[in-house]
């Protein structure tokens, strides 16, 4: 059998705090496939790599091509994520 390596997993008032906003808004981004996340049960569980491919993926940089994605991360999440 391989082995697993157990990545931390958040939940969404931990990634209010860490990034310092509500967790209504973190659901919100969650909701609107901004944030990836998986549901356990009735709550909301995002990996911690999610969460630094999102602020990597928002970092403006002039060197790489943007990626497509369904929806473009905006306003105040985008702001905070960026300064991850």
């Amino acid at each position: 059998m391989g082995t697993a390596v157990s990545e931390r997993c958040l939940s969404v008032r931990e990634v209010a705090e860490y990034l310092g906003v509500s967790e209504k808004l973190v659901r919100a981004e969650i909701e609107r496939g901004r944030l990836p996340a998986y549901r356990v049960g009735r709550v909301y569980r995002v990996r911690e790599s999610a969460l630094d491919a999102l602020a990597h993926e928002s970092a403006p940089s002039t060197d790489r091509p943007r990626t497509a994605r369904a929806r473009p991360i905006k306003g105040e999440f985008a702001r905070l994520v960026r300064q991850m």
